[in-house]
C-alpha cells in the first residue's frame, strides 16, 4: 500500500508540471523577453514530447521494475526543473519541457500497471478511479501555492521548490515498500 501512495503522489506531480508553463507564463515571458509563440513553443514540449513516449515507456513498463522505472521517470523530471529554473533561453526552457514531459510520461501508467499485479481485477476500476482522483489533486500546486511563491520570490524559485519536491518523491519511491 505504501509504494501505492508514492506512486499516486508521483502521478500526482506530473499534473502540476502538466499546468506549470500555463502558471509560469507571464513571468517567464516578462523575464526572458519571450514572444507568445515562443511561449507556446515551451508549453507545446511537454506535451509532444509525453506523446512520443507512449510507447517506449509501456514496453518499459513490461520490462523494468516499476520502482526503478518511476525513480528514473522522476529523475528526469528533476532534471528538467532544474534546467527550467535555470534557463535564459528558449532552447534551455524547451529542452526543460521536454525532459520534464520524459518525467511525467509513464506516472500514471506505472500507478495502473502496479495496481494490475497487486489487485484483484474486481477491484482495479475503482482503486484506479481513487488514484485519478486524488493523483490530479497536483494541479492545485499550480494555482495559489505556486503563486504566492511566484509573487514572493520569482518564477526561478518556484520551479524549484517543485523541482526539490520532486526529488523527495523520487525517494519515496525508491524507499516505499
Amino acid at each position: 500500500m505504501r509504494f501505492l501512495v508514492a506512486l499516486v503522489a508521483a502521478f500526482s506531480i506530473g499534473h502540476a508540471y502538466r499546468t506549470l508553463p500555463a502558471a509560469l507564463a507571464p513571468a517567464i515571458a516578462s523575464d526572458l523577453a519571450l514572444e507568445p509563440w515562443e511561449i507556446g513553443l515551451v508549453g507545446g514540449a511537454f506535451n509532444i514530447v509525453f506523446a512520443a513516449m507512449q510507447l517506449p515507456v509501456g514496453v518499459a513498463l513490461d520490462r523494468m521494475a516499476l520502482r526503478h522505472l518511476v525513480a528514473a521517470l522522476l529523475a528526469a523530471a528533476a532534471t528538467g526543473t532544474a534546467i527550467g529554473a535555470t534557463a535564459t533561453s528558449l532552447a534551455a526552457l524547451v529542452l526543460s519541457q521536454g525532459l520534464l514531459g520524459i518525467g511525467c510520461s509513464g506516472l500514471w501508467l506505472a500507478v495502473c500497471v502496479h495496481v494490475a499485479r497487486t489487485r484483484p481485477a474486481s477491484e482495479f476500476a475503482w482503486t484506479t478511479t481513487v488514484c485519478a482522483a486524488l493523483g490530479s489533486s497536483g494541479m492545485f500546486l499550480t494555482t495559489t501555492p505556486l503563486a504566492l511563491v511566484v509573487e514572493g520570490a520569482g518564477w526561478r524559485v518556484a520551479m524549484a521548490c517543485i523541482g526539490a519536491l520532486t526529488l523527495a518523491l523520487l525517494v519515496l519511491v525508491l524507499l516505499a515498500r
